[in-house]
């Protein structure tokens, strides 16, 4: 092509009016392999030995291009291949799920509310939907999480989806209770803190679409839910069955937001108590002591009626583990958290007494009856645990602890952890000093980690936080005009033993 041709071909119509195909008729052949036309096009010519590929790479957000993914997505438009779309989204790449997270679970709940009448997809979709909240779960995809908690908030709008969420998750468990196998139930359990969130947000919308209609219904399925779950934690058997109590265990606290105001206080705490309860006392002690330990931190913890439950299952934990030796770390953590449970309710007490001196007054003493029953179960069998400890023992004598919950020495056991304050001293001014029944030497105005041997009295041991432990056989008594405290040590040491 010369310079002329192709200054020819700087006028599109010169190409433009080419035929697309090498076959196309021309209005004059070549001989040979290739044909050439007159005009502006002249010096274009088709040979049969030239060729080009043209490859495309589609990526949307909007349209996927994975077929099994896509099968689900336009399910309706071949509802015959449901069953197996649904069953197909299980082998689908994790990333091509996350990328179309909303469309997928507008997929899932549609099928159930368009076939509400009927459970033939109830399970396949149930199935479908942890896999979507574990996948969430995953490390690789855990910023998703935000998404997910919007989608809840914002997008969910199915109305009957908690019958058939609830319905499903208890089929499993009972399934489970009854020693049969269900592979599913801790897969289930590790999704169990947004299928609650699923349902109880169904729930809500049902209720504001019928103005509270069937609200004894739904807190009948959850008892079922929760009566069914209690009776697997009584199973003695062992492989799946203890798994997936290990798993209950675990994910369990997780619902109690989303559960509490569902239900009464005192119904709650009965369930909680049953839970862990039902499980044989040398079963899962960790897991167990765990699980005690999200249940008193949590909000329905703070109900005074649902805490005294709590702690008729609680108690009689840590009073046989501590009396045996066994697991004292998770055991302090435990009592830990009661106990400063305990001390931010004396607190917001006191704050209500300013305003409000009867009502304050009664949250105050429903307190210090918590506190009783805490030293008379647990008070005796501490002081006996830590005098056989040897004298370098951590869990006797911890030279420094850290700031947060827990801690390494048993002493810790009856105290405050966090930010409790200093418990007020008649002996110095500062803050600090012994408590009734203890060692009788001062810590001395002191504000760091020290401890101080007292003979038959015990010891004291003050770092930073209130830690200490009475000597049941001590005659001492409070000294008269000790002043008032915002701690909860207050309770302890005006109660005598």
């Amino acid at each position: 092509m010369n310079m002329g041709d192709s200054k020819k071909l700087e006028d599109a119509s010169a190409y433009l009016s080419l035929p697309s195909e090498r076959n196309a008729p021309e209005p004059r052949l070549l001989s040979g392999s290739s044909f050439r036309v007159s005009g502006a096009a002249a010096a274009l010519a088709v040979s049969s030995r030239d060729s080009f590929q043209i490859s495309t790479l589609v990526c949307s957000t909007k349209l996927t291009q994975n077929v099994n993914l896509l099968g689900l997505l336009k399910w309706r438009s071949k509802p015959s291949l449901l069953c197996g779309n649904l069953q197909k989204l299980m082998n689908v790449d994790g990333g091509e799920v996350i990328k179309f997270l909303q469309d997928t679970l507008d997929a899932l709940f549609s099928i159930m509310m368009e076939h509400s009448d009927t459970d033939v997809y109830d399970t396949l979709v149930f199935d479908a939907l942890v896999f979507i909240v574990r996948l969430v779960a995953d490390r690789k995809f855990q910023h998703f999480n935000t998404v997910l908690e919007a989608y809840i908030r914002q997008h969910f709008s199915a109305t009957l989806a908690y019958k058939k969420l609830l319905s499903v998750l208890t089929q499993y468990v009972e399934q489970a209770g009854r020693g049969e196998p269900c592979e599913s139930l801790p897969r289930t359990f590790k999704a169990l803190e947004y299928i609650f969130k699923f349902i109880v947000c169904s729930r809500r919308l049902f209720a504001q679409l019928y103005e509270g209609k069937e609200v004894a219904e739904f807190q009948r399925s959850l008892q079922h839910f929760f009566l069914a779950l209690n009776q697997l934690m009584q199973s003695p058997l062992e492989g799946p069955t203890l798994l997936s109590q290990g798993a209950a265990l675990k994910y369990l606290p997780s619902i109690l937001e989303d559960v509490f105001g569902i239900f009464d206080s005192s119904t709650l705490g009965a369930v909680l108590r049953d839970f862990v309860g039902n499980l044989q006392p040398q079963r899962l002690l960790k897991q167990k002591l765990q699980s005690l330990t999200d249940i008193a931190s949590s909000k329905a913890f703070q109900c005074h009626e649902c805490r005294e439950l709590v702690l008729q299952a609680a108690l009689p934990i840590l009073q046989e583990l501590i009396e045996a030796g066994e697991e004292e770390d998770a055991c302090i953590e435990l009592l830990s958290s009661i106990l400063e449970v305990l001390y931010q309710a004396q607190k917001s007490a006191e704050k209500l007494r300013a305003r409000h001196k009867d009502r304050g007054d009664m949250e105050l003493a429903q307190v210090k009856k918590h506190i009783q029953v805490i030293l008379e179960q647990l008070l005796h069998t501490v002081n006996r645990r830590v005098i056989v400890l040897d004298r370098e023992n951590p869990l006797r004598v911890s030279p420094t602890v850290p700031h947060g919950r827990g801690g390494t020495a048993l002493g810790a056991c009856l105290g405050v952890t966090g930010s409790a304050p200093r418990w007020p001293c008649c002996q110095h001014p500062a803050g600090w000093g012994w408590m009734p029944g203890m060692c009788p030497v001062e810590c001395r105005g002191k504000q760091e980690p020290c401890w101080e041997q007292g003979g038959a009295a015990g010891e004291l041991l003050c770092p930073g936080r209130v830690r200490w432990f009475l000597n049941p056989h001590s005659t001492r008594k409070p000294r008269n005009g000790m002043e008032s405290s915002e701690s909860v040590v207050k309770c302890l040491i005006n109660f005598e033993t």
